[in-house]
């Protein structure tokens, strides 16, 4: 994907050689989409070449205004479950969670019963992003399913551009120099950056769920500050890495389940 000054007040986004189109990647582009628009600044794109990822390209309605929760569902994509949707309240947390009930009993059946880990995990993380990401922007959140060799899977992407995590673990853990190291704190029950003994259950709470769940294996990425961690699950191990990368600005958080079975077919 490539950028280029078109002209005075015009920006050309090539993503003609643009494969695959992840949720995280399709709330990054979309809330970047908004800021150049409010900044008065016209985006001509350049779709992907490649058939399904412009497919997925449309469905996330990338280019479009960022909606809300009442446009959230996607209606007629079999892959697109949630479009990129901005949360600036708790109770649009709340709301979108509440919608999701319905669809994601839909396209689960009984042998890939992964939706609970996807509500907490859209409840905790976004109710995260809303009240400590301080940004007018709020959060932005997206969710995909798809299938291959005989794997299903469902994905979700969520992020902000407040203070970002190692910012707010810091303000409790000074101790935390390194943004991967404070990423990593912030997944372990009870950490927090309130100082508060009720908060700092969110991450816990997700991957409890996701243990639970009926998922063979489960990734946790989240790149925050100028550090990445990921979390992966298989089998019901876990196993943590941390690594420093350039600055992202904000929180980006990815969550992907992968179960065996083929996702019922909508109709």
């Amino acid at each position: 994907m490539r950028l280029d000054a078109a002209s005075d007040g015009e920006i050309s986004l090539d993503a003609s050689d643009l494969t695959g189109l992840h949720p995280l990647f399709a709330s990054r582009l979309s809330l970047w989409l908004n800021r150049q628009n409010n900044g008065g600044v016209q985006v001509v794109i350049k779709e992907p070449h490649d058939e399904a990822t412009r497919r997925l390209f449309r469905a996330f309605r990338l280019g479009e205004a960022i909606g809300g929760v009442g446009d959230a569902l996607a209606v007629g994509d079999p892959e697109v479950i949630i479009r990129p949707t901005r949360l600036v309240e708790l109770t649009e947390v709340d709301l979108l969670a509440d919608t999701l009930v319905q669809p994601l009993v839909d396209h689960f059946d009984d042998a890939a019963v992964v939706r609970d880990a996807v509500l907490m995990a859209i409840s905790e993380l976004c109710q995260n992003a809303v009240e400590h990401g301080t940004s007018p922007a709020g959060c932005v959140v997206a969710a995909s399913r798809g299938e291959a060799d005989g794997i299903s899977k469902i994905m979700l992407g969520i992020g902000d551009l407040g203070i970002g995590i190692p910012n707010d673990i810091r303000q409790a853990h000074p101790e935390l120099v390194l943004d991967e190291h404070a990423i990593g704190r912030a997944l372990e029950e009870g950490v927090s950056g309130t100082q508060r003994s009720d908060r700092g259950y969110g991450f816990s709470w997700v991957l409890k769920e996701t243990l639970s769940s009926a998922a063979t294996s489960a990734e946790m990425l989240i790149r925050s500050g100028e550090g990445t961690f990921r979390r992966e699950i298989v089998d019901a191990r876990i196993k943590d890495h941390g690594w420093r990368t350039p600055d992202a600005g904000g929180s980006w958080i990815a969550c992907d389940w992968a179960t065996v079975g083929k996702l019922p077919t909508d109709g």
